[in-house]
């Protein structure tokens, strides 16, 4: 064989070999991309349960203040309370908005338990406790597992003067052991 062709076959093996190397390769990359796109997906799935969870929030409080009366009463630390109910086939919604304070709703599933409030829920509701959905800072939804008015009424006047004194009390230490401690130094 002359070195022409010899020159020619080896760089017609180093491209053979360039392309296979390169092609190999190739369906990794596939893969790694798609991974991202369902990664990507996924995220922005989440996001926008998140979003429609919140529009539906926002739709129930409106309906809520268009569909009844809201009643006003006072707390002594909360200010003036706006409630609003809405009774339903198995449970009565109440929208609760507060006129000073921050109500967290992950603070009062705590105390809920630590203060025996949960077990009172389980006892006046046969096992059942109500549920709280966000709604603004000092706004929330509560479900009450009920639509008997005497039931629900008693309960939410004794969540209400909870909310009151057991809860107001925590946010209280709350501030004093994990927030006036601080110093920058």
């Amino acid at each position: 064989m002359s070195d022409i062709a010899l020159s020619i076959l080896i760089g017609l093996i180093s491209i053979a070999v360039g392309i296979y190397f390169g092609l190999r390769g190739f369906p990794k990359e596939i893969k790694s991309v798609k991974d991202a796109i369902y990664e990507l997906r996924d995220q922005v799935l989440n996001k926008l349960e998140g979003i429609d969870r919140t529009v539906t929030h926002i739709f129930e409080v409106l309906i809520h203040l268009k569909s009844s009366g809201t009643i006003l009463r006072h707390l002594s630390n909360f200010g003036t309370v706006r409630i609003t109910a809405e009774p339903g086939l198995q449970e009565t919604k109440y929208i609760v908005e507060v006129e000073r304070g921050i109500i967290s709703l992950t603070l009062i599933e705590r105390l809920s338990k630590e203060t025996g409030l949960e077990e009172k829920e389980k006892e006046i509701f046969e096992g059942r406790i109500p549920a709280l959905l966000p709604v603004s800072p000092r706004a929330f939804i509560i479900k009450v597992p009920s639509t008997e008015p005497a039931k629900c009424t008693k309960y939410l006047s004794f969540f209400l003067k909870w909310l009151d004194t057991e809860y107001y009390r925590a946010l209280e230490r709350t501030k004093q052991e994990f927030e006036e401690p601080i110093r920058p130094e």
